[in-house]
């Protein structure tokens, strides 16, 4: 086997194991709930906050299944440049809110050292 079909398969399985969930079109959605925040009582329900790759390409059982989850609102840390040069818009689900949060500035997302695209 080669090591890419190797790679493909370790990585595949990394990815439908606890905490990553499977959601059609969603590549390295995971689960960060069930853990408490450090130094406080406050605790982070099962199943009730998640963390992922853009949802461009999800897909219609992807988008059942976030609302079969109860999820309400997601929150789009990607800068508005990001979102151009990938022409990844947000997608339109009912019944979930996007919120646009950039988490870092414009173009502070690609990468600069050669030796590493």
């Amino acid at each position: 086997m080669s090591s890419g079909l190797l790679s493909y398969a370790i990585s595949s399985d990394v990815l439908s194991s606890p905490p990553f969930v499977v959601f059609p079109g969603v590549i390295n959605i995971r689960a960060i709930g069930g853990t408490s925040a450090e130094g406080t009582q406050m605790h982070i329900k099962p199943l009730h906050v998640f963390c992922s790759g853009e949802l461009t390409r999800i897909t219609d059982v992807g988008r059942s299944k976030l609302q079969e989850l109860g999820v309400i609102t997601v929150f789009d840390l990607r800068s508005d440049s990001e979102i151009a040069e990938f022409h990844s818009e947000t997608p339109d689900i009912p019944g979930i809110c996007f919120v646009r949060a950039p988490a870092l500035t414009e173009n502070a997302w690609k990468i600069d050292i050669p030796e590493l695209r």
